[in-house]
């Protein structure tokens, strides 16, 4: 494949539903070898890869783009067009791509059993196999077990066109990036290196801007009393020329007045506040060029419920569940009010299908329950949104300040027709949260997330004494918050075994 490049010149891009661009005078350019994209959760970023590959057009300005595009999409509810043709394919590109994302031919017959990983895997064979100029991949650690990323990795890193790759997974960024771009709308800054690079350069850029801010604050606070003070020598000064109150027949007392003008030193302080008036007008500008903002206050806290009566919030005895050609098999399950548990094992193993299975032999009043899926699909996205909506403007804006110090805007939020899966989550989150819960049911909780919103979910968390499962991939989330493990081990003969530690 030939040397690629994507230009983008004073690109903009607005929603009819919105009051502001989510794409703002972007102009760079995108060179062969993958571009991560880096923001929070409803900046923009899945738009900008819509626009990148042609899904959708430009406000404002011009994209020069080849004629080959993919993109995949963040959600996996979908089969990706060219699936069924991807597994009949046996030209030593396709046999490649499925032998290093570990594709098995019988899964042509059963999409709809898959699980996410899987999918997601499939997803991206299918857009390798096309060889296109430019890749946009939404999330592709999403779902995956840390074997199916180890295949993720050699996969892409073979790639030769132009990758765009918003991810929220450090490893996939640092192994794969040579370039940045982040956005903090409504600006777009891209930068040469991996994500711990760039980031080490966005983090001293950002502690020298609060640097020099506080300079000019404390300069300005000082200067504010200046100006106070030399106001008031200058209404005395004023008050010193003026003839009021002197009587007619006084003429000394108006002569000195006379004097005063004409010799100009009462002139003195208000000249002395113009000056530092302007001094004022000089520091405001110079503090919006150095453009830092004072982060918005972050983390919640979940208040907590009741606590439920009895040692076992559910015990279950000894048994199997069949999962298709697969059967799960557990020993007896029971989890305690407060006891955080972590559930783990590889893709298709039976994760999502225990929670699943769980939840119709739980009796927890549903008022009590968060449940927030491994994924949810469009129409149930609207559902939840359009529930919100309809909210008491009280209850509105204690959602939303939730969802504020998750991270995203709450006001643009509102105005999406519909939120991105990483904002869905939030607003599933924060919708149970003010129901007070006593049991948490996590698929995947880190999914879709930027990195401070990880770390609020994470702080949330690690402050609610509620039950919890929380069902997940990444490793160090577990470790901060769980007390107990359930691992499932695939097995080959299909009998799969689940073992609590």
């Amino acid at each position: 494949m030939p040397r690629s490049f994507l230009q983008v010149h004073n690109v903009s891009f607005s929603y009819h539903s919105s009051t502001s661009p989510v794409i703002n005078h972007l102009t760079c350019q995108f060179e062969t070898g993958w571009t991560g994209i880096i923001g929070a959760n409803g900046c923009g970023k899945t738009t900008l890869l819509r626009l990148l590959t042609g899904e959708l057009q430009p406000s404002v300005g011009v994209l020069n783009l080849p004629a080959a595009l993919v993109y995949c999409e963040q959600r996996t509810d979908h089969m990706p067009s060219g699936f069924r043709s991807f597994f009949v394919d046996y030209n030593p590109l396709a046999l490649r791509l499925k032998s290093q994302l570990d594709i098995h031919e019988e899964w042509i017959g059963r999409w709809h059993t898959l699980s996410h990983g899987e999918r997601k895997r499939v997803q991206i064979g299918v857009a390798l196999a096309q060889e296109p100029d430019i890749l946009a991949i939404d999330e592709p650690s999403n779902h995956l077990d840390s074997e199916a990323k180890a295949f993720l990795l050699r996969t892409l890193k073979s790639y030769k066109g132009v990758g765009l790759l918003v991810s929220h997974d450090r490893e996939v960024l640092d192994n794969l990036c040579t370039h940045i771009l982040y956005i903090n709308p409504p600006e777009c800054v891209l930068r040469k290196g991996n994500y711990s690079t760039t980031i080490a350069d966005v983090e001293k850029e950002r502690a020298n801007q609060a640097h020099l801010a506080e300079q000019g604050r404390r300069r300005m606070k000082k200067l504010q009393c200046e100006i106070h003070n030399r106001a008031r020598k200058a209404a005395e000064a004023d008050a010193k020329k003026s003839k009021r109150g002197i009587s007619r027949k006084d003429h000394d007392a108006k002569s000195k007045k006379d004097l005063a003008k004409l010799i100009g030193k009462d002139a003195v302080e208000g000249k002395a506040l113009n000056r530092l008036k302007s001094q004022m007008h000089r520091l405001h500008q110079n503090q919006d060029q150095i453009g830092w903002k004072k982060p918005p206050p972050s983390g919640i806290r979940i208040q907590q419920a009741e606590r439920l009566a009895g040692t076992f919030l559910f015990h279950i005895r000894a048994g199997q569940i069949s999962m298709g050609t697969q059967v799960l098999e557990f020993p007896d399950l029971y989890i305690k009010p407060e006891e955080r548990v972590g559930l783990t094992g590889p893709n298709g193993a039976g994760k999502s299908t225990l929670i699943g299975w769980l939840l119709d032999r739980m009796e927890i009043n549903p008022e009590r329950l968060i449940v927030i899926p491994q994924e949810t699909d469009a129409s149930g996205a609207e559902k939840i949104l359009s529930r919100i909506k309809n909210l008491s403007g009280d209850q509105i804006g204690l959602l939303m300040a939730i969802i504020s110090r998750l991270g995203s805007d709450p006001a643009r939020l509102l105005e999406t027709e519909l939120p991105s899966p990483g904002e869905l989550r939030k607003l599933m989150l924060a919708e149970g949260i003010r129901r007070n819960p006593q049991f948490i049911i996590m698929d995947e909780p880190t999914n879709h997330m930027d990195l401070p919103s990880i770390r609020h979910v994470e702080e949330a968390l690690d402050g609610c004494n509620c039950a919890m499962i929380l069902a997940s991939h990444d490793k160090p989330f577990l470790d901060r918050l769980i007390h107990t493990r359930w691992i499932i081990k695939k097995s080959e003969s299909g009998i799969n075994q689940l073992k609590t530690v």
